[in-house]
């Protein structure tokens, strides 16, 4: 399972260590799992955009994600904007 997307810095200050989780649910909304991984530029810059995937031992009950970020051994980052919900490909691999 693959969720993958862009994550712009809107803070106005460079943000170091940024990570994303991506939370799996099945379809009655309940958790499967969850996994992590490092936005690409660090540090992320004011206005910057970065890409990020995150990959996860795929389940077949698994119907949407959510993703949250948070700093490196620190406290949940404040976003906005949609979470990615992840969708079939062709490999039998999913991206939002």
């Amino acid at each position: 399972m693959e969720v993958e997307g862009e994550v712009r810095n809107v803070s106005g200050a460079p943000l170091d260590g940024v990570q994303v989780v991506a939370s799996f649910y099945d379809g009655g909304n309940q958790f499967i799992t969850s996994d992590s991984a490092m936005v690409q530029y660090q540090p992320l810059l004011a206005g910057q955009t970065s890409p990020f995937k995150v990959m996860a031992i795929s389940n077949p009950a698994m119907h949407t994600a959510r993703v949250e970020f948070k700093k490196l051994f620190g406290g949940r980052l404040e976003h906005r904007g949609p979470a990615p919900k992840p969708t079939p490909t062709p490999k039998g691999r999913t991206k939002p």
